[in-house]
C-alpha cells in the first residue's frame, strides 16, 4: 500500500455506517433465518445447551464481526467494483472463520458432515452478502482507488 492510500484506509463515518448495516443484516439472518435453516443444531460435543440462548452475546458477536469486516475491507481493497470485491472478501472471510472450527468439530464428534457443510455454506453466504453491503457503503470513497 502506498503512502497516499494509507490515510484512506480508515474513514470512521463509513466504517460505522458499514458496521451498522452489516450488523443489521447479520442480526436478521442469525435471529430470524438461522432458526429456520438450523432448527435442531447440535451443541458442541460434551457441552450442555442453554435452555435459552444469550441473545445479547449473539448480538455482540454480530456487531464485532461487522466492525472487523468493515475495518479490514478497505485495507485489503485492491480496486475493482466495490460490491464485487466485498462479495469476494466476505465469502473468503466467512470460509476462514468457519471452516477450521467445523473441521475440528467433525474430528471431535459424531456430528453429520452434511450438517457441518451447511454451517460453512451459511457463513460463506451471509458473510459474502455482508461484504457486498460493506463494499457498497465504502463505494463512494473507493472510486478510482487502486491498492
Amino acid at each position: 500500500m502506498n503512502e497516499e492510500s494509507r490515510g484512506q484506509t480508515v474513514h470512521l463515518p463509513r466504517l460505522l455506517l458499514a458496521a451498522i448495516v452489516a450488523t443489521a443484516f447479520l442480526t436478521l439472518c442469525g435471529a430470524l433465518l438461522a432458526p429456520v435453516v438450523f432448527p435442531a443444531a447440535p451443541g458442541p460435543a460434551g457441552l450442555d445447551e442453554r435452555t435459552e440462548p444469550l441473545f445479547s452475546l449473539h448480538l455482540f458477536a454480530w456487531l464485532f464481526t461487522s466492525v472487523l469486516l468493515s475495518w479490514i475491507f478497505p485495507i485489503g481493497y485492491r480496486g475493482g467494483v466495490a460490491w464485487a470485491e466485498g462479495l469476494r472478501f466476505g465469502m473468503l472471510m466467512g470460509l476462514l472463520a468457519s471452516l477450521p472450527g467445523v473441521l475440528h468439530r467433525y474430528a471431535d464428534s459424531e456430528t453429520a458432515a452434511a450438517g457441518l457443510v451447511t454451517v460453512v455454506l451459511w457463513n460463506v453466504i451471509t458473510w459474502g452478502i455482508s461484504g457486498v453491503l460493506i463494499g457498497t457503503v465504502y463505494s463512494p470513497l473507493l472510486k478510482g482507488r487502486r491498492g
